[in-house]
């Protein structure tokens, strides 16, 4: 046996619960505009639940491939990677699998890339960016999280 034993139905709920909280994001964000416990509901769990679903399923997407199945399957692009900030002009397809190896070892999450007049009604953006080191490079990770679930549902 290769990796912890995870039934599919288990990977197939945790895709499922990633692609519940982005695209609930700005209905909820509507709703407390004229509800305060759910402004604060969202204001409480948002961030925190979608960080730690993104987390939960690069996790087991990880260990599934313990066992090789991105090396039987494709392992198409989710977004675009900068392995060394100093050089922004060398970006890469951001595959799978490597996105990840960065969502686990990012350093920095931001939810509202590209916002600049960002307020509490403001919902997260299915597009995050992620930074962090390897090797004593900075890198910078742009990850479309739509792409993420789709490539995550399409397993071999």
């Amino acid at each position: 046996m290769n990796g912890y034993p995870i039934a599919a139905e288990a990977l197939d709920l945790e895709i499922y619960q990633l692609a519940c909280a982005v695209a609930a994001s700005s209905a909820l964000h509507r709703l407390g505009k004229t509800n305060s416990e759910i402004k604060r509901l969202v204001k409480t769990f948002e961030c925190s639940e979608l960080s730690r679903r993104l987390i939960a399923l690069a996790v087991t997407i990880r260990n599934i491939d313990e066992g090789g199945w991105l090396r039987n399957a494709k392992d198409p692009p989710v977004g675009t990677l900068i392995p060394d900030e100093r050089q922004p002009d060398s970006s890469e397809p951001l595959k799978l699998r490597e996105a990840c190896n960065k969502l686990v070892h990012a350093q920095d999450v931001d939810f509202f890339p590209g916002v600049d007049d960002m307020d509490e009604d403001t919902p997260i953006s299915h597009i995050i960016e992620l930074w962090g080191s390897k090797r004593g490079k900075r890198w910078i990770a742009t990850l479309d999280l739509f792409k993420f679930v789709e490539a995550a549902s399409a397993r071999a």
